[in-house]
């Protein structure tokens, strides 16, 4: 993948890298929290070789600067973000003013908040037991939790997104 990600951008002068990092417990711990959130059970220990190898990150990173160079590898930390997001840090790092940009405002449906251990536990078992959505939400409402769906797993009827259907035509045309 990455020799082949290197081909794509050959006829480039120089390519840079920018890779950002977080602690191995903290990446493992988001991971499964946004695998159950997102309707997926928790893996076995011997399912988790692909997520493993995502977190040897000086093997990684060895592989990349092979076909990159050391020198077009830029490395940042997931905690250390410009003022805690991720697109404004990229930015800087590319040397775009972020402050042209728009973002969304961030409300509690929106925001990307972690399960409590009690939430965790709660649908850890509806997922076991496939439970409907709405039974879901009922428990994670009885035990003091607030069901909401997480944005990756809302389904937008393509009538209210005209962009994405122009987007998917301009890309089988």
């Amino acid at each position: 993948v990455i020799k082949d990600c290197r081909a794509l951008f050959s006829g480039f002068d120089r390519v840079r890298i920018i890779v950002y990092l977080r602690r191995q417990d903290d990446w493992i711990d988001s991971f499964f929290n946004q695998q159950l959130k997102d309707g997926f059970s928790i893996p076995e220990p011997h399912e988790i070789a692909a997520p493993k190898n995502y977190l040897m990150y000086a093997r990684n990173l060895q592989l990349w600067a092979k076909h990159f160079g050391k020198e077009n590898i830029i490395v940042r930390i997931f905690g250390n973000l410009k003022e805690g997001n991720v697109v404004r840090d990229f930015c800087e790092v590319i040397g775009v003013d972020s402050r042209l940009l728009e973002f969304p405002e961030k409300d509690k449906d929106s925001a990307n908040t972690k399960l409590s251990a009690a939430s965790v536990q709660i649908m850890r078992s509806a997922i076991d037991l496939d439970l409907r959505p709405e039974t879901m939400g009922k428990l994670i409402e009885r035990y003091g939790g607030r069901a909401i769906c997480a944005p990756s797993m809302r389904e937008v009827p393509l009538t209210e997104s005209p962009e994405i259907v122009a987007f998917g035509e301009d890309l089988l045309a």
